[in-house]
């Protein structure tokens, strides 16, 4: 079931205070995904998020938001949706790219505000964009996922949580 915009910012209200069942993230039709094979950050202990054109609703595409993290479970442990506040990434490097941690320590980087389809980092308050870079993931299918400085409201920055 679709959560219309309204509902989605009284979802985000409502699940900061306990888990919701685990949910799809999408933008346009792009499913929010793990990819599991491409490592990265220290020690290679992170993975590269990606917005991936198959939702099969996977393990690797099941979120739950609690106290503003955004966590996966898909090898049965927790990774936190994080900006990874290293290199830039996008055009004119004004992006900063996502992944996941498997370390939850619950800074800013890894803190997210659910409201009104954006998903903002509460790091520096950007949002949660679909990028544009191809060929990444599994089969080459996939886009980068990252945070934008520039909140413009396209579909590329419009998510669902169902």
């Amino acid at each position: 079931m679709k959560m219309k915009k309204a509902a989605l910012a009284s979802f985000a209200l409502l699940s900061f205070s306990g888990f919701a069942s685990a949910a799809t993230i999408t933008v346009d039709g792009w499913c929010l995904d793990v990819a599991r094979e491409i490592k990265v950050g220290g020690n290679n202990a992170g993975r590269e998020v990606i917005a991936w054109p198959d939702c099969h609703k996977g393990a690797n595409q099941q979120w739950q938001v609690k106290d503003g993290l955004i966590v996966s479970q898909w090898n049965g442990q927790k990774w936190c949706l994080d900006v990874n506040m290293g290199a830039p990434v996008g055009a004119g490097n004004a992006g900063k790219d996502v992944i996941v941690w498997p370390n939850c320590h619950g800074g800013n980087n890894q803190k997210w505000e659910v409201k009104d389809g954006f998903i903002r980092s509460r790091a520096n308050g950007w949002c949660l964009d679909r990028g544009v870079a191809l060929n990444i993931g599994w089969q080459n299918k996939g886009l980068n996922v990252i945070v934008w400085p520039n909140c413009h409201g396209q579909k590329n920055q419009k998510w669902t949580i169902e």
